[in-house]
């Protein structure tokens, strides 16, 4: 069962040609398994073209074996006691942040603000979550994986059966559709924080000139989106995003949501863009309006003073 290989990493290819059998993974640079797979499944393409198939290309289920998780959950929990009863899959395990990261985004949170309230827009299994529950004291953990939300309920349960932790409430659904059931988000008396760890577009990232995969799982559109909403809630005053150091932050800084936009290296490889959001921006309509309209610029203003005095003449 290739599948139940501990050795069958995320991404590997399986290579079968009679007794043979060739895993393609693990290696330092993801670039030389991509290049090795591509090769093997081109290989494979070519013989079978030609009548004379004899290699076999499979693409395994992705398992992470007992010893593998245990090393991760003590490089992402190291504090915790009892960290092996902290739950992860492979893909958390990869990208969830770890205690010192998610301590840091936590420590900028806190200086830009004595929150209420932190929404954890793409919780995962509870890094970043956690860490806020921590400084805070009340955290929206919200997750659109069922499973990951499970997992992240126990691990939060875990860590406050061995340290205090403000509250969690834990969330399933898509970020863009369960901030609007949060009530304190339009509450102009309040004051809330939210941030966003999105998938990164796997382990390769790093390889990229730019990462522009950087998304939001679900329909409801990308990280604009997030921006735009945000910045509609009258609570919330900041938006915090996690990015690879290569993402391309030009176009949420110039978007019209965005008053400010400061980033904050977090690792050699992770940025935080911090967003002060712009309140009150209007909307391209609004905007089109008030650019023809007379209640802007000076022109206008005088033009209207000329025509009122025109009329009395007139008169």
């Amino acid at each position: 069962d290739l599948g139940a290989s501990a050795h069958v990493a995320l991404g590997s290819l399986v290579a079968m040609s009679g007794a043979g059998c060739w895993c393609v993974g693990g290696f330092a640079d993801q670039r030389d398994c991509q290049q090795a797979g591509a090769a093997l499944v081109a290989e494979s393409k070519r013989r079978s073209e030609a009548g004379v198939r004899t290699i076999y290309v499979v693409r395994p289920e992705p398992v992470c074996g007992a010893d593998e998780l245990k090393a991760r959950a003590d490089h992402l929990w190291a504090s915790v006691p009892g960290n092996e009863h902290m739950r992860l899959d492979e893909e958390a395990a990869y990208s969830v942040s770890n205690e010192t990261s998610a301590a840091k985004v936590a420590a900028v949170a806190r200086r830009l603000g004595d929150y209420a309230l932190v929404v954890d827009a793409t919780a995962c299994v509870g890094g970043n979550a956690i860490a806020f529950a921590r400084a805070f004291p009340r955290v929206v953990a919200v997750e659109i994986d069922a499973s990951k939300a499970a997992k992240l309920a126990h691990n939060v349960a875990h860590v406050r059966s061995t340290a205090p932790l403000g509250a969690v409430d834990v969330v399933v659904g898509d970020c863009l559709d369960e901030l609007d059931r949060v009530p304190e988000l339009d509450d102009a008396g309040a004051a809330a924080l939210v941030f966003a760890d999105p998938p990164w577009g796997g382990r390769h990232y790093k390889f990229a000139n730019e990462a522009d995969e950087v998304h939001l799982k679900g329909g409801g559109g990308g990280l604009e989106a997030l921006v735009g909403l945000c910045a509609r809630k009258r609570a919330v005053g900041h938006l915090l995003l996690k990015v690879p150091f290569n993402f391309n932050a030009a176009s949420l800084a110039a978007s019209r949501h965005v008053r400010r936009l400061d980033t904050v290296l977090l690792s050699s490889k992770v940025t935080l863009l911090v967003l002060h959001l712009e309140k009150g921006a209007p909307g391209p309509k609004a905007k089109r309006k008030r650019e023809r309209g007379p209640s802007g610029g000076r022109e206008h203003k005088g033009k209207k003073k000329k025509k009122k005095k025109k009329k009395t003449r007139d008169d």
